[in-house]
């Protein structure tokens, strides 16, 4: 019993020191990253609401889909970026 909360107990000490973390360049990065994709998302918005008061909301909806599709990967990539630098 011992020698298995001694195993235990080891591999929980390796297994923390073997942790990735972010230093702080690649925190600020990120937090760069987000912002500006906070940004372009509000951009956008504005874009799409500002179409919708001189137009009809029919004629925007393909730019709408395009804003969308636009803000869904600009997230992806900030996040698959994130998880990058917590692995690497």
């Amino acid at each position: 019993m011992k020698k298995l909360s001694l195993i235990a107990l080891t591999m929980f000490m390796v297994s923390n020191i073997s942790l990735a973390k972010e230093s702080s360049v690649e925190k600020a990065e990120t937090i760069k990253n987000q912002s500006v994709d906070a940004a372009q998302r509000n951009v956008r918005a504005s874009k799409d609401k500002l179409c919708e008061t001189f137009n009809e909301k029919g004629e925007c909806v393909g730019q709408k889909i395009n804003h969308e599709a636009k803000n869904l990967q600009d997230s992806t990539a900030t996040k698959a970026q994130k998880i990058k630098n917590k692995i690497d």
